[in-house]
């Protein structure tokens, strides 16, 4: 088509449209701010105005002039006539675009204009553009972007080809921000990724509640002065601008950010710490969702890096997580952590160092394994395979080697249980959780024994040292709480009796406590009202269930008093009676444990009288000053039939004590006599005297003969034997011995030639060589 007379062309078509937009900035000018509170800045009305003038523009056949292929402008220009083309409807859209496009730029220059004189004023360009950035964008520039946004909704979603040029653009909003944040980069030049940095700190900085909950308030705050900054940074990120100086990406710039705000940053290792870490992630998770989609994973790893997998850290974090209850949760992400970086070798050396570490300081600091007993109580509670063990190597690296171990376990055992009576006792004071906590610990310590194989000659340490001694000078009240389902005692031994072990010790602990059982009975049946301010709780043991240290706390010849007697003489009346074996079966009283109470006439502060814990020896020497005096040691012998060697122990604990004075040889009660008040515990003051030379004691006639109580001897006996019986050679000395440490460490040699020379019958001995023996 030739000359173009009477020819629509864009530029004549097109002057409503333009009139149109520029009516809709001129009113943008007069708009209050407050206006995009609302939910739109255009009615319906206006919104169908502006659909219908672009389609009908977008529809219109317009022309443009053609030029021929290869011909220049002055070749064109120079011909009398014109020849002119049909514009395709791609071509009018990106004609349209192309004003909305000089309009949108004319708000931007704005906007950059007025920050660069702004920053021709300040010395930190940074800051200043984070200061002044919030303003500018909340000026006409957003007012004038949201106009057009909504006014041509429908163009931009009707040809979105209009945005192929510009990535990670896809709305008319966007574009704008394109446009303002690549023009800004410009103006900013060197200080671009001072600015962004600087940006990103504001960010983290503005961001006060790090949890989840307060991630999602800040986000739903979209109208406060940071979301300006969030979308700057967003719109960097995501439309892959890059810097005028170094051609950097935004990605490589927040990374480099990452280190450096690590690098500056110190989280507290306590209970709170992955909680923190957590928080810490989250907020970092939203500043990198501004940067790009795809860098979540990586951001993870670098803060992981510096607060979960670098050196030292992991053994603090497992001091708390793994040695102290109710962290199992916390443990398990800790190890899922290490394992899904392939660090789970690096993971368990640290959990054994730290076990190793903390069982040495505890049992050097307080030469006791109750503490540990509670890091192997939250130990065995992570449900790790391999805790067992470690806890098994810590501990012998601890107390020198497992033979060592028995009778620090058997001291803490009877701390507990010491303490559960006292708080059976005390009903008031029961706390449940603490009493489970404590059942718990005695679980620990059962495995324990368990994996090291050694609940026999615990049990046998035990039944020796504590379990006995304590039926005998508790008396009633153990007989009152010994089946108490809360009793830890009963629970232990419950325990061991369900294991149906032929050992000779559970025969024993049954039969014991059957013989409570029987006294309990005994107890219940046998009153006496004959003489006043005494009482006899009577316990009545079989001698073969008495552990056999105690058949050498016998004085068959002491003459008790005569108030005692007549108490002792009424029991054996009523025993006799009410068992027909009664005559096959010797009483003998038990003299040497501190389980007779005494009441004085001293009155404690609170006007109580003191009430003193003595044997059956000591009471009966005071029980002689009821009567006398003054009584020397002769008077005391000739009274009670017992040799010099014993009587002279018990008088000095009574001197030593202040309750007797001595005087030329003779002893009488001292009566200004002041108890130490550390001393005395829930009103009883208990008389120690140094324990009486064996030599002075007789055996009970016809009791058992006494059985060995050198329990070391019986576990490396078992120890040798199995070994040379799993050999299939004969072993030298040093082998044998080597072989059985390998079990079992922490004896002598010493011990080991003992145990060794009671092996005898399961060996033989050829040219210094040991082969097993059936």
């Amino acid at each position: 088509m030739q000359n173009g007379e009477n020819l629509l062309t864009f530029d004549t078509v097109s002057v409503s449209f333009k009139d149109a937009i520029s009516k809709l900035l001129r009113r943008g000018s007069n708009e209050k701010l407050k206006a995009l509170n609302g939910s739109s800045l255009l009615s319906i009305t206006d919104k169908i105005y502006y659909y219908e003038t672009t389609r009908k523009l977008t529809k219109s056949k317009m022309y443009a002039p053609a030029v021929a292929e290869g011909a220049t402008q002055d070749m064109v220009s120079r011909k009398k006539s014109k020849t002119f083309r049909l514009l395709s409807q791609e071509e009018v859209v990106i004609k349209i675009w192309h004003v909305v496009v000089e309009e949108l730029d004319k708000s931007v220059d704005g906007i950059v204009s007025e920050l660069a004189e702004k920053l021709t004023l300040e010395s930190d360009l940074k800051a200043a553009f984070v200061r002044y950035w919030p303003s500018l964008c909340a000026g006409q520039f957003e007012i004038h972007v949201t106009l057009l946004a909504e006014a041509l909704r429908f163009f931009a979603e009707d040809f979105p080809f209009i945005f192929n040029a510009f990535p990670g653009v896809h709305t008319i909003k966007e574009f704008a921000d394109y446009r303002l944040a690549e023009s800004v980069l410009s103006v900013l030049g060197k200080e671009a990724e001072n600015a962004l940095s600087e940006a990103l700190r504001e960010i983290r900085k503005k961001q006060c509640n790090c949890s989840e909950k307060g991630i999602q308030i800040a986000a739903s705050q979209s109208g406060t002065e940071i979301e300006y900054l969030k979308n700057f940074i967003k719109t960097v990120g995501k439309c892959h601008l890059r810097f005028t100086q170094y051609k950097r990406s935004l990605r490589v710039v927040y990374l480099d950010n990452l280190e450096l705000v690590l690098s500056e940053t110190n989280i507290e290792i306590d209970h709170c710490y992955l909680q923190n870490i957590k928080n810490f992630i989250i907020r970092e998770d939203v500043i990198a969702s501004l940067v790009s989609k795809n860098i979540h994973l990586e951001t993870k790893k670098i803060i992981l890096n510096r607060f979960l997998f670098s050196a030292g850290v992991l053994e603090d974090l497992l001091e708390i997580y793994a040695l102290q209850r109710g962290f199992i949760h916390e443990f398990k992400m800790i190890k899922l952590a290490y394992n899904s970086d392939n660090r789970c070798n690096e993971f368990y050396a640290s959990f054994a160092n730290v076990i190793k570490k903390q069982f040495g300081i505890s049992f050097q600091r307080h030469r006791t394994l109750d503490e540990i007993l509670t890091f192997a109580c939250s130990l065995y509670g992570l449900e790790d395979d391999k805790v067992p063990q470690l806890v098994k190597k810590g501990l012998e690296l601890a107390v020198g080697g497992e033979l060592k171990l028995i009778e620090p376990l058997v001291k803490s055992l009877d701390t507990k249980v010491k303490g559960c009576y006292r708080k059976l006792k005390e009903p008031q004071a029961a706390n449940f959780q603490q009493a489970k906590n404590d059942y718990e610990i005695v679980l620990s310590l059962w495995r324990i024994l368990e994996t090291f194989d050694l609940l026999e000659p615990f049990f046998k340490l035990y039944m020796e040292k504590n379990l006995f001694r304590r039926i005998i000078i508790m008396g009633t009240d153990y007989l009152e709480y010994m089946n108490h389902p809360e009793n830890l005692e009963k629970r232990f031994f419950d325990l061991l009796e369900a294991r149906q072990s032929p050992w000779e010790l559970v025969v024993q602990l049954k039969a014991l406590r059957s013989n409570l059982i029987g006294t309990k009975k005994l107890l219940q049946d046998f009153q006496t009202s004959k003489l006043q301010h005494l009482q006899l709780a009577p316990m009545i043991f079989e001698r073969k269930n008495v552990p056999a240290s105690f058949h050498d706390f016998t004085l068959p010849e002491l003459k008790i008093p005569k108030s005692l007697e007549a108490l002792w003489q009424e029991f054996c009346a009523f025993y006799a009676e009410s068992d027909p074996r009664s005559n096959k079966k010797l009483l003998v009283l038990q003299n040497m444990l501190h389980h007779l109470e005494v009441q004085t006439d001293f009155k404690l502060e609170d006007g109580s009288f003191l009430v003193l814990e003595l044997t059956l020896l000591q009471a009966s020497i005071l029980d002689l000053f009821n009567e006398h005096e003054e009584l020397t040691n002769q008077d005391i012998e000739s009274h009670l039939c017992v040799a010099t060697d014993i009587l002279e122990p018990a008088m000095a604990s009574f001197v030593n004590a202040g309750l007797l004075n001595i005087d030329s040889g003779a002893f009488s009660v001292n009566k200004e006599f002041k108890p130490d008040v550390k001393k005395i515990k829930g009103g009883l003051l208990k008389i120690f005297q140094k324990s009486t030379p064996k030599s002075s004691l007789k055996p009970l006639e016809g009791g058992l003969e006494k059985k060995d109580a050198f329990w070391i001897k019986e576990v490396l006996r078992a120890r040798i034997v199995g070994v040379l019986k799993a050999s299939n050679v004969s072993l030298s000395y040093e082998q044998l011995k080597n072989a059985v440490e390998a079990e079992c460490s922490g004896f002598s040699m010493g011990e080991f030639k003992t145990a060794l020379a009671a092996c005898e019958d399961f060996f033989s001995l050829n040219k210094e060589m040991y082969r097993y023996k059936p």
